[in-house]
């Protein structure tokens, strides 16, 4: 009984299967990361948008509590907003200015001197106001209006938006120490 051994090797045929299944797996397991990799940049964006709103909503509902009062929406240019925070006549407090620019959507929340005006302002460096005075980033809306006709309590809507990803807050806040 003498058995004869084939080394010739794979043949043409089996190369070109074994290759296809091959590929067809890799392209099995890249998708599926990719998928993932997509599930966790918009997860991500979600959890960086609400952190980025609640941070910024804390620090103006904080500052807007104590104020006397808060000024109708100035329009500076078509791409700027200005809104002034008056705590100016309580000890210890000044008067803030909060600035939206559409072009850029960004807030920013900068404390005034005593002689300045909404108007006076001036973004002399637009990296000096990201680092010293920026609020927020990636905010499409922001509004703050007059609840009914009780100037004292005001509604603070602010829209962010990054990439696909929206988030939507609204507060209504009470001035303290309006007249």
């Amino acid at each position: 009984m003498r058995v004869k051994l084939n080394n010739k090797g794979m043949s043409l045929l089996e190369l070109v299967i074994s290759m296809t299944i091959s590929i067809i797996v890799v392209l099995m397991i890249i998708s599926f990361i990719s998928a993932a990799f997509r599930v966790f940049r918009r997860t991500n964006d979600d959890v960086k948008l609400q952190m980025e709103a609640q941070t910024a909503m804390n620090q103006i509902i904080n500052i807007a509590m104590e104020a006397k009062s808060i000024s109708a929406k100035t329009i500076i240019t078509s791409q700027e907003e200005r809104y002034l925070i008056d705590n100016l006549d309580l000890a210890g407090y000044s008067d803030y200015a909060l600035i939206y620019r559409k072009d850029l959507q960004k807030l920013y929340l900068v404390e005034m001197a005593p002689s300045d005006t909404l108007g006076s302002i001036v973004f002399d460096s637009e990296e000096h106001f990201d680092q010293e005075c920026l609020l927020s980033e990636y905010v499409s809306e922001f509004n703050i209006t007059s609840v009914g006709s009780d100037d004292s309590v005001k509604n603070i809507v602010m829209k962010l938006q990054l990439g696909q990803d929206t988030y939507d807050v609204t507060k209504e806040v009470n001035l303290r120490n309006a007249p």
